[in-house]
């Protein structure tokens, strides 16, 4: 297992595609927050509530798509340069090969999200002040971006299923990306309208239970209790089932 991890994390170093991705990140949120300064012009940043703080809470989700986009490169990859086919010819169990990648989607999760909230955190804290928080706030930004890397990584685990099912890179991002785009706008509300349509409840809405909401309503230094209960509930249960699914399938599965 620890040589599998060893070597998931040496090809992720030697992948031009995982820096390109993760400088990406940092430079969209640069960009994003020169954009501010300038518009800002002569007037006082603390008038609109520009602090480093508030600059970190853009920052911190600024990777999110170079993420998906690199992770969904990356496991199809290991199918078509017959990485994963070597590694299960040297005896290596499909479930750890899978846990692997898992371990290594959270590392990429975790250095894309906390990376550009640090740069957006500095850069912001250079241009209008770092803000006066006390330490219970330090505490719950933290928490803020622990959140965030949870439901980044919950919307990962289904990304890497999706690789694992797909095995081509092409399509990967295509399904993956679409999945981003087109399921708020047109799935889920298609959900809702069948739920009334057919039992007639009308307060059901699908969207608390996708994990990609709570990206947004974890970026908060206050979060109700009923959504932080119900985010961690589902974003936990989406790590879990995407997991399982992607795991059993690619025991089954043949590789060619």
């Amino acid at each position: 297992m620890v040589n599998l991890i060893k070597a998931s994390f040496y090809k992720i170093f030697r992948m031009k595609s995982f820096y390109i991705c993760g400088c990406l990140g940092i430079g969209v949120v640069i960009l994003y927050l020169l954009s501010v300064n300038s518009q800002l012009g002569d007037l006082p940043p603390a008038l609109f509530g520009y602090t480093g703080v508030k600059a970190l809470m853009y920052g911190v989700t600024a990777g999110s798509l170079f993420c998906t986009i690199f992770i969904s490169l990356f496991i199809p990859s290991e199918f078509s340069l017959g990485t994963i086919k070597n590694m299960i010819s040297s005896g290596k169990s499909r479930l750890s090969i899978y846990f692997t990648k898992l371990i290594m989607g959270l590392f990429v999760v975790a250095a894309y999200t906390v990376l550009p909230a640090l740069v957006a955190f500095s850069l912001g804290s250079f241009l209008w002040g770092p803000g006066e928080l006390s330490r219970g706030d330090y505490l719950s930004l933290i928490r803020m971006v622990g959140l965030i890397i949870l439901a980044e990584f919950a919307m990962q685990c289904l990304f890497i299923m999706v690789g694992f099912l797909v095995r081509r890179s092409g399509g990967t991002v295509a399904i993956n990306l679409v999945s981003i785009m087109g399921t708020r706008v047109f799935i889920l509300p298609l959900i809702d309208s069948l739920v009334y349509r057919w039992l007639k409840i009308d307060s059901f809405s699908s969207e608390k239970y996708w994990p990609y909401t709570y990206s947004g309503e974890f970026l908060a230094l206050n979060i109700n209790q009923e959504t932080l209960v119900t985010g961690l509930l589902v974003c936990t249960a989406a790590i879990i089932i995407s997991s399982l699914i992607g795991a059993l399938t690619f025991v089954k599965r043949d590789i060619k």
